[in-house]
């Protein structure tokens, strides 16, 4: 028999709206919330059990209802002594018990699934710890066990020490595959995601209630916040029913002021895109507030710090199961775009990172979804870079030899070429393989079907994957004529082809072709694959597709004695030509100004940045505002070795001087510009007054060409060393790139912290 609830009209009344609702289909999904408060005895434990029995009458059977008494569960929880001493991951434990208890285990598979990677990561860990009792580097992580080691690593890298920060997150990693890393390092964001999508299901079924009393044992911040993620992430015809002694209302959601203005910040009207990147990673940090639309919809910002810092959040939360199909469903192909063709570095290496993330996950979806092939043929592309764990290595290979598995059995090169017309990339991408093994086990080759196979490289329309495919498949059959090598020039040039992909693929094997067929190749056909080699390496605006030109020029130097590849080498490297035997700085500016060959008016330039006098300073100058990317480099050298203060206007108004498309389109001239900017022996005053510094972090935040970015950092660097300047400072702090740990001990002996405290403090 229940006790007498006497009184309590008015919140009977209003539950009993509520339990209305939930069979009405056009009522919100967002779940109705009943708190009730007050000092002990004054009956809401007795409220609460005559509002079950309300709703047990009113739905009869058509209903869900958990009831959980914290007061009862406290004495449950394993080795808890205090209230202080209960975890949020013992509030979504009890929580699932609770729905165990009443039989609904089965809807929460993925919760005990993401329970036992965490326990299973966690007992790797110590395992480990104590099979490495006598190796000194980490020793000191032994006394923090598997829990003291995540919260280590979780906290920000620059408030640990950050040899232990490192010894730590290698040795995770060395252990553990990446699902289980994620899970691992934060546990209550996958289980409460997990959870909730259970109680989701359940609820879809069936309304569902879930009483919740004596809520004043569990009201700490992290378990008070961790339940409110539960209830905001669980969705459908739910009531929760929670009675405790303080107004929980009154405290507000957790971080709700900090969230609503990170929020804010995010979508004021032109915000600097140094906030909105902070924000977006600030935002991810608290619950995942971004929605992933919306992070999507960063990827095209104009700035590659919001790009990067989306496409990071993105391959966070595809570890979360709320958000997992959504990511799938949203997030793939965008990030596929930038990662094959974003013209920076960073961003491009981020996104591949989210992907290699989002392809773990896939297992996990209910359903296969549709964007599985395209993330494993994008991922494919990058399978021998070494970027990638040995889980995403092998299901690659897995997933390739299933692709290729109902192509294997078909015998004539007349079934493969058939398949080239199959509405399916990946068909059409797999027979182009399989044709040029075939063909090269056979030993012969068809004109016809290089014929084909180049008709689909010059098809614009066709996949950028099948066109690639064709590109090596030249490579592998050795295949090498006039038509084929027009074809691969006219692929490598950027201003012709947008894909990044095909452009590498064409450097490579045009340098291979160069090579493999010295003797049969007129001298023309060598200086026409130099020449575009040469054009890629120094303008292509993907760092990729540059250095495996540069590599290919090197091939073809090394191994056929090409003089016309050495001299381009030695222009992109910058390498000094032999010294003029003449001091007369006129002969010397003669030679410079009436010579139409380059390499002696190189060379005049070389010599004039041995003689700093008013005339070769001027002179220089002069040779600066060039069209001839090659002698606006040699100038800006010779200039940045005499150092002359006086050359920095010069040198800004090249550096802005974008209606000049030989220069601009050049790295070399442009990083020989930047990289003269920082040799000069420049005051602050005259830093300010040419806003010099601030033209140079324009470049290093979003300039196409990682060289120039990279020259750019060096000049700030000597900016910053000669005269400790704040801008170059916080730039230095703020720019580069300190995931590279080569990159950071570049840093080490700058005495930052000195000159924050000198300017800032």
């Amino acid at each position: 028999m229940s006790e007498a609830c006497l009184g309590r009209t008015q919140e009977i009344n209003k539950f009993t709206q509520a339990i209305d609702a939930l069979t009405n289909p056009e009522v919100s999904s967002q779940p109705y919330i009943f708190l009730y408060y007050g000092n002990l005895g004054i009956g809401k434990t007795t409220l609460l059990k005559k509002l079950e029995e309300v709703a047990k009458d009113k739905l009869e059977g058509n209903l869900n209802t958990i009831f959980i008494d914290w007061q009862k569960e406290y004495y449950r929880i394993y080795d808890a002594q205090s209230w202080d001493e209960i975890q949020p991951t013992n509030v979504l434990e009890v929580i699932y018990k609770s729905f165990y208890q009443a039989g609904k285990a089965n809807y929460f598979d993925n919760y005990v699934a993401t329970t036992n990677y965490w326990e299973e990561a966690k007992k790797k860990i110590n395992q480990a710890l104590e099979s490495e009792l006598e190796n000194e580097a980490i020793q000191e992580l032994i006394p923090l066990g598997a829990d003291g080691i995540a919260q280590l690593i979780n906290k920000d890298k620059y408030n640990s020490e950050e040899e232990e920060f490192k010894v730590a997150r290698e040795f995770v990693e060395s252990l553990l595959t990446t699902l289980e890393q994620g899970i691992y390092q934060n546990p209550e964001n996958n289980l409460v995601g997990a959870l909730s999508s259970g109680i989701t299901k359940l609820a879809k079924e069936k309304p569902l209630i879930i009483f919740i009393d004596t809520y004043e044992i569990v009201e700490k911040a992290e378990c008070d916040y961790i339940l409110r993620q539960a209830i905001k992430k669980s969705n459908g015809p739910i009531v929760w029913v929670i009675a405790g002694r303080a107004n929980l209302a009154d405290s507000g959601w957790k971080n709700q002021g900090a969230k609503d203005a990170l929020l804010a910040a995010l979508h004021e009207e032109q915000q600097d895109a140094d906030v909105i990147a902070v924000a977006i990673k600030l935002l991810g940090i608290f619950d995942n507030s971004i929605a992933v639309q919306e992070l999507v919809s960063f990827l095209q910002h104009q700035d590659r710090f919001v790009r990067q810092a989306a496409a990071r959040e993105l391959g966070k939360l595809v570890k979360y199961e709320a958000d997992r199909e959504k990511v799938f469903d949203l997030a793939v192909e965008p990030l596929i775009q930038i990662m094959r063709n974003d013209a920076i570095s960073n961003v491009r290496d981020t996104a591949l990172e989210a992907l290699a993330a989002i392809y773990e996950q896939q297992d996990l979806l209910k359903n296969k979804s549709a964007q599985s092939i395209k993330l494993q043929r994008a991922l494919w592309q990058e399978k021998d870079k070494n970027k990638f764990s040995e889980y995403v290595i092998n299901s690659l290979i897995r997933d390739r030899e299933q692709q290729q598995s109902s192509l294997v059995n078909i015998d004539s090169l007349s079934g493969l070429i058939s398949n080239l017309k199959d509405s399916k990339v990946e068909v059409r991408e797999s027979s182009i393989e399989l044709i040029a093994k075939k063909i090269t086990a056979d030993k012969e080759v068809g004109s016809g079907v290089i014929d084909l196979l180049i008709g689909l490289l010059k098809k614009s329309a066709e996949d950028a994957d099948v066109r690639v495919a064709v590109v090596e498949a030249v490579k592998e059959i050795g295949a090498c004529s006039q038509h084929i090598i027009d074809t691969l020039i006219d692929t490598l040039n950027f201003e012709k082809e947008s894909d990044r992909y095909l452009r590498q693929a064409a450097a490579e094997v045009l340098g291979k072709l160069a090579v493999t067929n010295t003797s049969s190749l007129k001298d023309s056909v060598t200086k026409k694959i130099a020449d575009a080699l040469n054009k890629a390496a120094r303008e292509d605006v993907i760092s990729n597709v540059r250095n495996t030109a540069q590599e290919s020029l090197n091939d073809i130097f090394n191994q056929t004695g090409s003089e016309l590849a050495k001299r381009y080498l030695q222009k992109i490297n910058c390498e000094p030509l032999e010294p003029l035997n003449i001091k007369e700085v006129n002969k010397i500016i003669y030679i410079l100004k009436n010579r139409d060959d380059i390499d002696e008016r190189i060379k005049a330039i070389q010599a004039l940045s041995q003689i700093k006098s008013f005339k070769s300073i001027s002179t220089l100058k002069k040779a600066l505002t060039e069209q001839e990317p090659d002698i606006c480099a040699a100038a800006a050298d010779a200039l940045g070795i005499i150092a002359n203060p006086s050359a920095l206007k010069d040198l800004l108004a090249k550096v802005k001087n974008k209606k000049n498309p030989e220069y601009y389109k050049d790295r070399i001239a442009r990083e020989a510009v930047v990289r003269a900017i920082g040799h000069l022996d420049l005051a602050s005053q005259q830093l300010d007054k040419e806003q010099a510094v601030e033209i140079l972090i324009d470049i290093w935040r979003n300039d196409a060409i990682s060289n120039v970015r990279d020259a750019v950092e060096v000049s700030m660097r000597e900016i910053y060393r000669r005269n400790q300047h704040p801008d170059a400072y916080k730039a230095l702090k703020r720019y580069p790139d300190y995931d590279n740990n080569e990159k950071q001990s570049k840093y080490d002996d700058m005495n930052t912290e000195a000159y924050y405290n000198l300017f800032f403090c």
